[in-house]
């Protein structure tokens, strides 16, 4: 495949693509599915891109623009976090697996026998816990940044993670609880960078949204990973960011480890949201290794 880039303009508001469509299905379980798809390569390979919980889907924005000529690209908000107050939202349907599923049923949705998945930060775990339960839906892997929730091991936990854990367990407990943390740290989440993705806060700025995200955080929390990865027999290609203060080397070293057939990349200057940002380092390496047969 010829790696022919396109120059990236300024409007960080609509896709370069105009072929980016946006579609609501149900899923399994009659939750409501919004996805955007660029289908624009005929016959062409897809990816999967599972970005974290409690983004927006043009937060994919970057991603559609860098790849969308080449490849074939489907990307969703996790369900229920981020919908309205009086949604009716049942957080009993937040859930590892139902993520997973919701994978699942958008490519069922569009008829997709096998996709590429780009798991990026939570979306990385995502990954692992859809290629365990049906491997032969995907044809390889890459997990960027991933975040893996190893609280048992010191040195894969960020200072940033441990005190979002302690904030989304608190913010977990009930609606009330949640309002109680929100007006404390409101306006006080430091996500360490200066050049963040405008809105990437938006779990963090209503307490309806802070509690069902701890909801959802604490069934991400106990997953076990270490035991996805050790079943995944994918080709896997890793990313990881010297500069991340959300999702440390660490724990990509500690998940590489675990997986047979796995390469890590470390960018030295790279922090958490390279994958969010136009003509990136981080797009440039997955560009990389997608375009030699990934």
């Amino acid at each position: 495949m010829v790696a022919i880039r396109k120059i990236a303009d300024n409007n960080n508001t609509a896709y370069r693509n105009s072929l980016v469509k946006e579609k609501t299905i149900s899923s399994h379980d009659g939750v409501p599915l919004r996805y955007v798809i660029s289908d624009q390569v005929e016959d062409g390979p897809w990816i999967a891109f599972i970005i974290p919980f409690g983004l927006k889907s043009n937060h994919a924005k970057a991603f559609f623009d860098f790849f969308s000529e080449f490849f074939n690209i489907f990307s969703w908000e996790a369900r229920i976090i981020l919908e309205p107050e009086d949604s009716q939202a049942e957080t009993s349907k937040l859930s590892v697996d139902n993520h997973a599923q919701d994978l699942l049923t958008i490519m069922d949705d569009l008829e997709l026998d096998e996709v590429t998945a780009v798991g990026y930060c939570s979306g990385a775990g995502i990954a692992l816990v859809a290629a365990n339960k049906a491997p032969e839906r995907f044809d390889g892997l890459v997990l960027v940044n991933g975040e893996y929730t190893l609280m048992n091991k010191p040195d894969c936990v960020t200072q940033f993670g441990s005190d979002i854990d302690n904030i989304l367990s608190i913010a977990a407990q009930d609606q009330d609880k949640a309002e109680l943390i929100f007006d404390k740290i409101k306006g006080n989440i430091n996500f360490d960078t200066k050049d963040m993705p405008d809105n990437i806060d938006l779990p963090f700025s209503e307490s309806h949204y802070l509690h069902r995200y701890g909801v959802n955080y604490l069934s991400y929390r106990a997953c076990d990973f270490e035991q996805m990865a050790s079943n995944i027999e994918h080709e896997t290609y890793m990313l990881a960011g010297e500069k991340d203060a959300q999702s440390n080397v660490q724990s990509a070293h500690a998940i590489k480890q675990l997986i047979s057939n796995a390469e890590l990349y470390i960018d030295p200057e790279g922090d958490h949201y390279e994958v969010l940002r136009p003509e990136s380092k981080s797009l440039v390496q997955i560009w990389n290794y997608l375009s030699m047969g990934g």
